[in-house]
């Protein structure tokens, strides 16, 4: 191996203005979707004590929508190439948004695990 310097292998080029919107966006989408594994705690622990849900329920709670999202996770690599990611990023947030809304709102158990799981698999 050389010791001399070779412009072409180390040069850093600046990114152009469109690749920083992009890296923005992928940062914020990583944030986004990573933000439940750090709230999932407090969000457990409201509802536990809101619904008077057991730690049982509550781990069938957690454990489904993280289930839901692994699904998804394995899965996407099949069919992300065929949409468009922007397109994509957005339904998921739209998707993610009236999940949450959804659960919200209910107060049957059965229910807020279907909500869940569905928030997971497409939010």
């Amino acid at each position: 191996m050389s010791d001399k310097w070779n412009p072409e292998i180390d040069s850093l080029e600046q990114p152009r203005a469109d690749e920083w919107k992009v890296v923005a966006a992928g940062a914020l989408l990583t944030l986004s979707g990573s933000a439940i594994y750090f709230l999932i705690p407090f969000y457990l622990g409201s509802m536990m004590e809101s619904l008077s849900l057991s730690p049982a329920q509550a781990g069938i709670l957690s454990s489904s929508e993280y289930y839901a999202i692994a699904i998804t996770s394995l899965l996407g690599p099949l069919w992300i190439g065929r949409f468009n990611w922007r397109k994509l990023a957005i339904f998921g947030v739209i998707v993610a948004c009236i999940g949450h809304t959804v659960t919200m709102m209910l107060d049957s158990f059965p229910l807020i695990v279907a909500a869940r799981i569905f928030t997971g698999l497409l939010g």
